[in-house]
């Protein structure tokens, strides 16, 4: 399970880090440019398992990990760790392994884990009672002028989805949240304003109703949560609620509101949230005051791209990033613990039906098929034999079965502390049958696992 985790993690953190670095990249363009970068790297990274499956078989990549141990049912791959024992440096380094590797300390691993996200998901789940909580103690507002003029803006700006407009008991907060009936809430200082704030209050929320913005900061909400631990998750779910409310201020300014207008009435909406408690809400929030200024420069900078994204752009992202994705996703990622190598080495048989067979003898042409391994996983180093400094090379003898399992190991040449690893890892071994004219036989084999500590 731990592997599992480090697996997926290192996958999620990679799809996540090209997605912040395309956005870097794409710096000098829109805002909702970016913030569909964004977006597909969240999405990627949540489907993340679900795209393993359809990945193409046969991609592996080695790396290793010193403090993870075996993975459930993976492939491993070899991984150098040192394991000088004349360095206190090293000495230390394969402590730390040792007991990294004892499955209590994996089990804490995974505890910390379910409770860090349960915690998340705890408040990420009040915040939408809180919603739930807020659309039923409003007042929805079925007539009068701000219904006349959201239905008119809605109708301008090509949504056709109903929206549900709300007026709340708290001074200064206008949020959005919602898919199949989007709400917008309104303070309730809102029945004073002047037409020109409504117009523009009312553009900026409908502009994350038509981009479906609450939906995918739902997403990165998931993603956080999942990966708690991940500063990436952090990252990625700060720049896109940042970037949604960018791109939100450029669609209000296409509709010919000037920037001065819009960013006087931003301020003065934002000062009437300071003056009141301050709620966390798992919604888009036009006056939330973390980014305010940073909003008012792009909005005030006429040097900014507003243009919107054009489709071709959208689907030659969402190839690139989708495509990234699915090959991350069938990466065999290997944690392992320390050093070491199985090599074959020659090859006796004896067959049931009593002859000697040797590497030398199988041969096609002579009726035979040379046994080919089908599936394996290298030793794994004992902690133990690293802080000892132990290294060498294990003979066993292995009997092949007429399936192609291993069903018989026995140790010719001995090294201490190492036979046991040794043993383990050629058990799981599978062959393909080894075939006499046709016939399924059984066969024994001499295998070397070389043991080898890097540094010395």
């Amino acid at each position: 399970m731990n592997s599992l985790l480090a697996g997926l993690t290192i996958k999620v953190s990679a799809i996540l880090l090209l997605a912040l670095i395309a956005s870097l990249c794409l710096r000098r363009s829109s805002a909702s440019a970016r913030h569909w970068v964004l977006a597909v790297g969240v999405v990627s990274a949540l489907a993340m398992p679900a795209l393993g499956v359809l990945a193409v078989d046969g991609l592996g990549l080695r790396l290793g990990f010193p403090f993870a141990g075996p993975a459930d049912g993976a492939w491993f791959g070899a991984s150098a760790v040192s394991g000088s024992s004349g360095s206190r440096l090293d000495g230390l380094w394969s402590a730390l392994a040792a007991l990294a590797s004892a499955d209590v300390v994996g089990w804490l691993a995974v505890t910390i884990w379910l409770a860090g996200a349960v915690a998340c998901t705890g408040v990420l789940l009040a915040g939408l009672a809180r919603l739930r909580w807020l659309r039923r103690s409003s007042n929805r507002l079925r007539d009068g002028r701000w219904h006349r003029l959201c239905t008119d803006l809605a109708r301008s700006c090509g949504l056709k989805r109903g929206v549900h407009l709300l007026l709340g008991q708290q001074s200064g907060l206008v949020a959005t949240w919602g898919w199949w009936r989007p709400v917008v809430l309104l303070p309730a200082s809102a029945c004073g304003w002047p037409a020109e704030r409504m117009r523009i209050v009312l553009l900026h929320e409908l502009a994350h109703v038509r981009r479906g913005d609450w939906m995918l900061l739902m997403a990165a909400e998931a993603l956080r949560c999942i990966w708690w631990f991940n500063p990436l998750a952090w990252a990625v779910r700060g720049h896109l609620r940042r970037e949604s409310e960018h791109a939100a201020d450029d669609l209000v300014l296409a509709q010919g509101v000037a920037p001065t207008t819009c960013a006087t009435h931003l301020v003065e909406l934002a000062r009437e949230v300071r003056e009141n408690r301050r709620t966390w809400l798992p919604a888009p929030a036009m006056a939330r005051s973390s980014y305010l200024n940073q909003r008012l420069s792009v909005m005030l900078n006429s040097d900014t791209s507003r243009r919107p994204m054009t489709r071709v752009a959208r689907f030659g992202s969402l190839s690139v990033l989708v495509a990234a994705a699915i090959f991350l996703a069938s990466l065999q990622v290997e944690p392992v613990s320390a050093a070491g190598s199985a090599e074959l080495g020659t090859t006796l048989g004896e067959s049931d039906r009593g002859g000697d067979l040797s590497m030398d003898s199988m041969r096609d042409g002579d009726g035979f098929s040379v046994p080919t391994r089908i599936h394996g996983v290298p030793p794994v180093y004992p902690p133990e034999a690293q802080a000892a400094g132990i290294e060498g090379i294990v003979v066993l003898k292995a009997t092949i079965g007429r399936t192609g399992e291993v069903i018989d190991v026995e140790v010719q040449r001995s090294v201490p502390l190492l036979d046991e690893a040794a043993i383990a890892a050629v058990s799981e071994w599978r062959y393909a049958p080894l075939l006499v004219d046709g016939d399924p036989i059984r066969v024994q084999m001499t295998v070397s696992v070389d043991f080898t500590l890097t540094g010395r």
